[in-house]
């Protein structure tokens, strides 16, 4: 499937990885592209994972045919290209965190979405053992875990960044204006330059749009060539060993804090409710 899908996006274009990394999920080369994306912190977005499955989620079920039958085919759908993917680790956790939702809102069971987060990176590891020492599941459940904490988008951007330096340390030094390239990208990517990517295999006349929105894109991005390579907010680098108990500190510590902000304001809706009385 992974085959197909390559072949199926050999056309001529000077953008042709980012395609095939968008949807196929094949790493991106070394390159200047590459390194655009690596030093404007935006290389996450490259790899297919759960904001790609949300987004196909939503594309699928926008589609005007039985509704019934499109939650029947959307998990049919997402496993699909999930294998395309060739179900390395960030789109496997992403898939089962999808089951798991399911299973929640069926059987009523509340889970939270941190909760499954923690979860499904667990099952990958039942799954695998060995993807243990595997940085892209670390990354991407430490990124899930705080994007599920925050509905603030640039709010999201700087807690993402500021918690997972201490790992992207061991090989990049990432500039804290990342965070705001990353609030300004990451919609454009995913809500436009994705779509596009995706849907061009099937409608060609969409390569001509795609192709002169990403050379834009890449040039405007361009800017980070400029920031300094060697300025963090912080250089302390987290060790290998300590990554996954680094992971489950952040989880019970955002947890707490959760529980800590709805009790303070529903003990403030007490004192409106009885200001009023």
């Amino acid at each position: 499937m992974h085959k197909i899908c390559l072949k199926r996006l050999n056309f001529k274009t000077e953008f042709s990885d980012i395609y095939k990394a968008l949807v196929c999920g094949k790493r991106l080369p070394s390159g200047d592209i590459k390194q655009l994306f690596v030093k404007g912190g935006l290389i996450h977005l490259t790899v297919v994972s759960g904001a790609h499955l949300l987004f196909l989620e939503k594309l699928w079920l926008k589609i005007p045919f039985s509704h019934s039958l499109k939650y029947k085919s959307l998990s049919l759908f997402l496993i699909l290209y999930s294998l395309t993917s060739q179900l390395k680790p960030p789109v496997l956790r992403a898939l089962i965190s999808f089951f798991f939702f399911q299973i929640s809102e069926k059987k009523k069971l509340f889970w939270s979405k941190a909760g499954i987060t923690l979860l499904s990176g667990l099952a990958c590891l039942a799954y695998n053992p060995s993807w243990i020492n595997s940085n892209s599941l670390q990354l991407s459940v430490l990124a899930s875990l705080i994007f599920s904490y925050s509905k603030k988008s640039l709010k999201k951007n700087l807690l993402i960044y500021l918690f997972l330096l201490p790992i992207l340390n061991r090989w990049q030094n990432l500039h804290p204006l990342t965070v705001l390239v990353n609030w300004i990208s990451a919609p454009i990517i995913s809500g436009l330059l994705f779509p596009l990517s995706f849907l061009s295999p099937f409608l060609p006349f969409f390569y001509k749009v795609s192709d002169f929105l990403w050379s834009i894109f890449l040039k405007i991005l361009g800017v980070v060539n400029f920031f300094p390579s060697n300025l963090s907010l912080i250089k302390y680098k987290l060790p290998e060993d300590w990554t996954w108990f680094y992971i489950l500190l952040i989880f019970f510590l955002l947890s707490l804090f959760k529980k800590l902000s709805y009790r303070y304001l529903s003990y403030e809706k007490k004192l409106v409710l009885k200001a009023y009385k």
